[in-house]
């Protein structure tokens, strides 16, 4: 992360960015990753998501390539909808009410998509 000094103000500029939701402490054992790269190095889409999971249906992905390799594109994707995902499909605990933090997560993102970098 960095300031950058713009015409209006600073804004804090992401150069890249994971996140992950796993189910150990080590992190061994991924459930998806989420990967922000603002300049990509490789063939892989600026964000990009993974799913570490088993596709039972023969012939969608090469041989040998099992899907947790495929970056899935995205857009930029916020903080705050990988939080509202974790908690909504994946049954993450929440500290408060629905009612406390929707609109807590709502306005913070649409605030970050007035600003953010799209790909």
């Amino acid at each position: 992360m960095w300031l950058d000094e713009t015409a209006n103000d600073a804004r804090l500029k992401v150069s890249e960015s994971s996140f992950q939701y796993q189910d150990d402490q080590e992190g061994r054992r991924e459930i998806f990753r989420y990967d922000y790269l603002r300049q990509p190095c490789r063939t892989e889409p600026t964000s990009h998501l993974n799913l570490y999971a088993h596709l039972d249906v023969p012939g969608v992905l090469p041989i040998g390539r099992p899907l947790s390799r495929v970056h899935l594109p995205t857009g930029r994707v916020p903080l705050e909808a990988v939080i509202r995902t974790l908690i909504d499909d994946f049954n993450v605990p929440t500290a408060t009410e629905d009612s406390v933090w929707r609109p807590v997560l709502a306005e913070s993102e649409a605030s970050f998509l007035q600003i953010a970098h799209t790909t």
